[in-house]
């Protein structure tokens, strides 16, 4: 058997020759045969595997709403009544008054009897106007037909409302009053017929 020096010069002469030929030799040749090479000493440790499971959704919440029932109501609207006002003025019709008014359903909350939200249907224009004369149908039915004009320059869109509403009027003069309401589509298609005076006042139910 060969002493441990002996295999050692051995041993380098080996490595001077495989380096000479080119070739590769393993790492464990470095290593006495008596100590076992790092890759039997440290194995290499088993790749884990990872897994994931996503949290379950969070349900929401379902919300429930109160009862509702449905109630016809009225709203004033000052702002639209403040600029039919302005129209009157500008036409030379300051005697007489503006009142824009919307009209619709209020939901009531049943359990609680409280409004929880209105619901415009159209908006309704009032009119009150000083005459000297209520019985004069052939003057009334022409400033009716003026107070037309100025409603119909506040259509659906610009006030609340998918609809056209109502126009009423209140002619008043020193001791008696006249009225006159009718639905704003009524009185445009008697307009458009042609219909003035006593002859628009009449047909669109003036009293």
């Amino acid at each position: 058997m060969l002493s441990k020096p002996m295999r050692l010069t051995l041993l380098l002469l080996m490595m001077g020759g495989l380096a000479l030929a080119g070739c590769q030799f393993p790492i464990e040749l470095f290593f006495a045969p008596d100590s076992p090479p790092p890759s039997q000493i440290e194995p290499p440790l088993p790749t884990a595997t990872v897994s994931f499971t996503a949290p379950p959704e969070e349900e929401k919440p379902t919300l429930t709403l109160p009862p509702c029932a449905y109630a016809q109501a009225e709203q004033p609207l000052p702002e639209v009544t403040a600029r039919v006002q302005d129209r009157l003025n500008s036409l030379g019709l300051g005697s007489s008054e503006a009142l824009a008014v919307a009209y619709g359903e209020n939901c009531v909350d049943t359990l609680n009897n409280k409004i929880l939200s209105f619901t415009a249907i159209e908006t309704d224009f009032f009119f009150t106007l000083v005459v000297a004369d209520t019985g004069d149908k052939e003057v009334l039915g022409n400033l009716a037909l003026r107070l037309l004009g100025v409603a119909e320059q506040f259509p659906p869109g610009e006030v609340p409302g998918p609809n056209l509403g109502y126009m009423t009027i209140v002619f008043q003069d020193s001791s008696n009053d006249a009225r006159l309401r009718v639905r704003i589509p009524e009185a445009i298609r008697a307009r458009d017929d042609g219909l003035t005076g006593e002859q628009f006042y009449s047909t669109t139910g003036g009293t």
